[in-house]
């Protein structure tokens, strides 16, 4: 077996064994794949004479992490050849990979798991449930259109536009979300276009008002992240609907100001919450001091980390209120009775609390009671 990170002229090599075993998606959308986001991305390999047989993807993100920005990785398209299957190649690709980011300082990286089981052994655990509806016919047809909206997609150059609305309607909560650049709603634009759709653009007396990214699939439509600073204008977009035919839509990835009128408003419509990110401490002392202080206080605890032993040992927190924690580890020693890196991650992401190995209910007297988790998150990328 030979693990290596390829290089950027060998990222196209593993082409085939995407379409090998992601055969839903189509050639539209692996072309735009590979000749963007493989520009910038990073690909792990495992191959048993000079042949492919396993891979792990890193597509790096500007993510906003309680007003601390850090450029993380986001893994995707962890594949393995069907003959090559049980050998563990995934799990070195994991550690190879997870080596790479915390010698980068990278507090977390994340994935949208095809399966929690197959993660969770390594680590992993669910940060993020996305709010989903399901949007019948009939609620399309009978929403009612309140104004004058203009509603076209966006152009390429319009993509500053974008971000700088996006980030003010979302920059008012201390959100754990990718940054909003112009160069991400280029990439964004041209995802969303190699899978039949765009960016729609809502504007009142030529003022950007809204967006929303939609994917067209015949006459169902797949709808994520919308966008308003009044939520009645999302009604707009099922006018828009209407006009294209569309017969029913799944709209996902939606504010917390949107659900509120959504759930008002959307009588036929199902309404669910799926988990869909994952999430892993990389660089734990780079992780603590993301995160703010409740209260003064000083706490020592010990923490085991079975993929990066480097986290594994005992930790010095220090928080002063309403300000980041200073981490500082003191030892390497690790009792029976450490925290597991998934307990932390599960509960410093403000998540339901989950019984790992090795968590104890008398810990829930230590620091984590005085600190504030990191949420909500609002991950809605594919890849």
């Amino acid at each position: 077996m030979k693990q290596r990170r390829l290089s950027k002229e060998e990222h196209f090599a593993t082409r085939p064994l995407w379409e090998e075993i992601f055969t839903e998606d189509d050639k539209q959308f692996l072309d735009y794949y590979y000749y963007c986001k493989t520009k910038e991305n990073e690909i792990y390999v495992v191959e048993e004479e000079e042949k492919l047989c396993s891979m792990l993807h890193l597509n790096p993100y500007m993510i906003s992490v309680n007003n601390k920005e850090k450029m993380l990785h986001y893994i995707v398209a962890v594949a393995t050849k069907q003959a090559y299957r049980g050998r563990g190649y995934m799990a070195a690709l994991l550690k190879c990979s997870a080596g790479e980011m915390y010698q980068r300082q990278e507090p977390f990286t994340f994935l949208m798991p095809a399966a929690e089981a197959i993660y969770a052994p390594h680590g992993f655990r669910f940060i993020y449930r996305q709010t989903v509806y399901d949007v019948p016919e009939e609620e399309i047809q009978e929403v009612k259109y309140p104004g004058k909206t203009t509603i076209r997609y966006a152009r390429e150059e319009e993509c500053g536009k974008m971000a700088a609305f996006a980030e003010k309607l979302l920059g008012k909560e201390d959100m754990v979300r990718a940054k909003r650049t112009d160069a991400y709603y280029q990439m964004l634009l041209e995802e969303q276009q190699s899978e039949n759709g765009g960016i729609l653009l809502f504007e009142e007396e030529g003022s950007l008002a809204g967006m929303v990214l939609v994917a067209s699939d015949g006459r169902r439509m797949e709808v994520r992240e919308p966008l308003f600073e009044r939520p009645e204008l999302l009604s707009g977009l099922f006018f828009w609907m209407k006009e294209k035919n569309v017969r029913e839509a799944k709209i996902s990835g939606i504010p917390k100001h949107i659900d509120e009128w959504m759930q008002v408003n959307l009588k036929k419509a199902g309404r669910r919450q799926i988990p869909v990110i994952m999430a892993r401490i990389i660089h734990l002392k780079t992780f603590l001091e993301c995160l703010t202080a409740e209260v003064d206080f000083t706490e020592v605890f010990q923490v085991k980390d079975r993929m990066l032993q480097e986290n594994t040992g005992t930790w010095k927190l220090t928080g002063k209120e309403n300000s980041y924690i200073r981490a500082e580890k003191i030892s390497e020693e690790a009792g029976d009775d450490a925290y597991g890196i998934e307990d932390l991650t599960v509960r410093c992401f403000g998540c339901r609390a989950e019984e790992t190995e090795g968590t104890k209910e008398k810990k829930e007297n230590l620091f984590l009671r005085n600190i504030r988790p990191l949420c909500p998150v609002f991950l809605n990328e594919i890849v």
